[in-house]
């Protein structure tokens, strides 16, 4: 058992350390294109090839180095306005954004279901096709124009061994439809004490 985690360990220290190899070159080539280039001044995010992925633990709080990626371009916000573009993660610095194209039948709604994946991180991390990244000041200051959601999002937090499981399952069991409603789950240092 020990042998296995030694071993998950130091594999997980190597992704960290070529993540943040690529990150650094990837930063480098990034700032060498601005520099040469003076038309993409105003892009506001850089999108990212994904080379691979790994987390060390599903319920892992740090996703910002989930991704092996390199800099492909950068672009303005509305590219990334487009379908099949999801927000990720939100750090200090920048707000992650995760392209997935649908699984079957070109349609977002059957893909993300219920049925489909009941953890929405687990599975942005599996299909995730494309990252990007747009620092916050810019994210916030973007988003303060855009008109609301079509959709309402209620999201909703209990204390450990409070019930919010059984409450997220009862409210599952109302949506018939099984494309309403998604439950993320609770972060790791949270199951630990129940």
């Amino acid at each position: 058992m020990n042998g296995k985690l030694i071993l998950r360990l130091f594999l997980y220290l190597i992704f960290r350390f070529l993540h943040l190899l690529l990150l650094l070159e990837s930063d480098i080539y990034a700032l060498l294109l601005r520099l040469f280039d003076k038309k993409n001044q105003e892009d506001e995010v850089e999108i990212f090839n994904i080379f691979g992925r790994y987390r060390f633990d599903n319920t892992d709080v740090t996703r910002e180095s989930d991704f092996l990626s390199f800099h492909e371009k950068s672009t303005i916000f509305e590219e990334i306005c487009e379908e099949g573009w999801f927000i990720y993660n939100i750090t200090e610095r920048y707000v992650y954004f995760v392209k997935i194209s649908p699984i079957e039948e070109d349609n977002f709604e059957s893909t993300i279901s219920i049925e489909k994946c009941s953890k929405l991180g687990i599975f942005l991390h599996q299909n995730a096709e494309k990252l990007a990244r747009c620092q916050v000041d810019t994210f916030q200051r973007i988003t303060r124009d855009l008109p609301p959601f079509r959709n309402k999002v209620l999201i909703f937090h209990s204390a450990p061994s409070c019930g919010g499981t059984t409450v997220g399952k009862l409210l599952q069991a109302c949506d018939n439809s099984k494309l309403s409603l998604l439950v993320l789950g609770g972060l790791f240092f949270l199951q630990i004490i129940e």
